[in-house]
């Protein structure tokens, strides 16, 4: 009589113990997806461990295994990590290194999704001839993550390269060498508006043997590329935070690009930092891990001089580029009037147009108005879960918190006096959109930002857009701050650049520096100086 360990989906932080009956007995491995009776009711869940006796008096047993293993040994110690170092219930741990999370227990992943790889992708193997050139710091960059792939064992680099300085080309040539060795490679991004940009300038070298694991995707997507890349069909895996858990059999290598980046940490459910686990995972494994950023993390510096990390420094822009001219404009002086957009950003949008260049636009605030206020009495309406100014939206009309995503009619004299006195105050990006409109009438302008991204399956679609031409702004927040590439952007105007000083945040002046370098850093990387 055997026993197993069995991690269930719930806020639970431990493990439940079951026995197995004899006719399971060969199909119940660790890893492998199984139904449980618990609480009165049946759930599925993943076997964590087999264990010889239990102190246990009462224990039920097993109904069923309902598929073949699932994690592996190593991935079962990872989420097993995870649920130690974060205080997490294991359950959820390991429902996040799920497809689509648990409801893909008890699918046949394999059986519906995959099929081998044939002559299709044999050939997608060969090398694709490499054109670019190497400046001499790319050059010693490749060097050495390429050294450290064959040579094996953990190795950290920081590769702390300027904007446009060619950090994607180094990730190319290592996933290439981890490609030869046999092996693949993980790159995290992240944002998930990154991820089909990333994607696509992997395939241009690749070929098809590259697939993205984000939550974006639908859900029989996400199975099938999760299935492929456990069954080493995929050579390179690209990904948001929660591709930290791909099931890469022979991974080589693994990359976080832009790692300084708040939102590799996730702070709702689940918590962890995408990054941190990279690292740990590497670790492991004993393979190379590359964290690449213009701006590192203050950690991330503090450890390569420490010599924990090997820095490797990118400190000029490919072809010679110039860096972008930044001029900060204060408004106390070159006022915006009534408007959002000051004279001299005016003046500079219009000469881009006017020779048909393109303009990146970031205004950190989604929605229309910050918030709403009573002029009489100074009532704002704040969300009842949170306690904090819910913000307006003009499309539709709404009241909204960004936390719990309460929504309300917004009112049309106050609540609290009765006067119609109502202000709105703080502008988002639908403001800055319609202004933009009213200024520039000719102007096609897209905007991307949460809003859009959740109404159009997406982002990616929105910067592929602006990416042929069809638009002349692209507007958005954050989602647009970094690692995009768009040689026809020659200005970026950033709007209320100082406003995240004054968040309560002790990383409030680390994190307003970085987005501030990495936004500038989208201006200038083609031919025409930015």
């Amino acid at each position: 009589m055997s026993f197993v360990l069995v991690a269930l989906p719930v806020p639970v932080r431990q493990l439940f113990t079951y026995r197995v009956p004899e006719a399971l007995d060969a199909a119940a491995v660790p890893g492998a997806p199984v139904e449980v009776p618990f609480r009165g009711r049946r759930a599925r869940g993943v076997i964590v461990e087999r264990i010889a006796s239990s102190p246990l008096e009462k224990i039920a047993d097993i109904t069923k295994v309902t598929g073949p293993e699932l994690l592996t040994p190593h991935l079962l110690t990872l989420t097993r990590w995870v649920a130690d170092y974060y205080l997490a219930p294991p359950g959820e741990v390991v429902a996040a290194a799920l497809p689509g999370g648990n409801e893909g227990l008890g699918r046949s992943l394999a059986r519906k999704q995959a099929s081998a790889p044939g002559a299709e992708d044999r050939v997608l193997r060969m090398a694709i001839p490499e054109r670019v050139t190497l400046t001499a710091s790319q050059r010693a960059a490749v060097q050495a993550v390429d050294a450290a792939v064959g040579k094996g064992g953990f190795q950290p680099f920081l590769l702390h390269g300027v904007t446009a300085s060619g950090k994607t080309e180094v990730y190319l040539r290592a996933a290439r060498a981890a490609r030869e060795a046999g092996g693949q490679a993980l790159i995290l991004v992240p944002e998930i508006a990154l991820a089909s940009q990333v994607v696509a300038v992997f395939q241009k070298r690749f070929g098809g043997r590259v697939a993205a694991l984000h939550s974006y995707l639908p859900v029989g997507t996400r199975r099938k590329n999760w299935e492929l890349a456990r069954r080493g069909a995929i050579d390179v895996v690209v990904g948001a935070r929660s591709a930290v858990f791909a099931p890469l059999p022979q991974l080589k290598l693994i990359v976080v690009d832009e790692e300084h980046e708040p939102a590799y940490k996730q702070s709702e459910q689940l918590r962890y930092h995408g990054r941190d686990v990279a690292v740990r995972r590497a670790q492991m494994l004993g393979i190379p891990i590359v964290l690449g950023s213009a701006t590192p993390s203050l950690e991330t510096l503090a450890n390569a001089a420490r010599g924990k990390y090997q820095r490797l420094a990118l400190p000029d822009r490919v072809d010679k580029r110039p860096m972008p001219v930044v001029r900060v404009v204060d408004l106390r002086r070159d006022g915006s009037g009534p408007g959002l957009l000051s004279a001299p950003l005016r003046t500079a949008i219009a000469e881009r147009l006017e020779r048909k260049e393109q303009v990146l636009l970031w205004l950190n605030r989604r929605g229309h108005s910050h918030h709403l206020q009573c002029r009489g009495c100074g009532f704002t309406p704040e969300c009842p879960n949170c306690d904090i100014s819910l913000t307006y939206h003009s499309e539709p009309a709404s009241l909204r918190c960004h936390y719990c995503d309460h929504k309300e009619a917004p009112p049309d004299v106050c609540p609290q006096c009765k006067l119609a006195l109502l202000r709105y105050a703080g502008a988002g990006t639908q403001r800055a959109e319609r202004e933009l409109a009213s200024v520039f009438p000719s102007a096609r302008v897209l905007r991307l930002d949460m809003d859009v991204s959740r109404a159009k399956e997406g982002p990616g679609e929105t910067l592929r857009a602006f990416a042929r031409g069809d638009a002349d702004i692209l507007l958005g927040t954050q989602m647009i701050a970094k690692g995009l590439d768009f040689p026809r952007v020659t200005l970026v105007g950033v709007l209320d650049a100082d406003v995240a000083l004054h968040l309560p945040d002790f990383r409030a002046g680390e994190r307003t520096y970085q987005l501030l370098v990495q936004v500038a850093g989208r201006a200038g990387r083609g031919k025409v100086a930015g």
